[in-house]
């Protein structure tokens, strides 16, 4: 990854939608501070939204299904994202 490469990393807001992730994109670019791609993750059960925007504002979306069990299980969240997220992000494990 480049130093100028910026990656947003976002949930699925099941309550808001996708429309949380193109406000937050439209919020960084005014501030200057836009994402170069972002990696959207979707919980597999909940993979219902079969149709998403390859884009939101220019920048290139990838989406990342998750198998969660229970989304307020905080500690399998961060391993998850260890596992699964982290590496697509920096080629290496934190």
């Amino acid at each position: 990854m480049s130093s100028s490469e910026r990656t947003l990393v976002c949930w699925h807001s099941e309550r808001a939608g996708f429309a949380v992730l193109e406000h937050t994109v439209a919020a960084l670019r005014r501030h200057r501070l836009p994402p170069t791609r972002v990696v959207y993750l979707l919980q597999k059960r909940r993979g219902a939204l079969r149709e998403l925007p390859r884009e939101t504002h220019g920048v290139p979306i990838e989406v990342c299904v998750l198998e969660l069990e229970d989304p307020t299980h905080h500690d399998a969240i961060y391993d998850l994202l260890r596992r699964e997220v982290c590496p697509q992000l920096t080629g290496e494990l934190h």
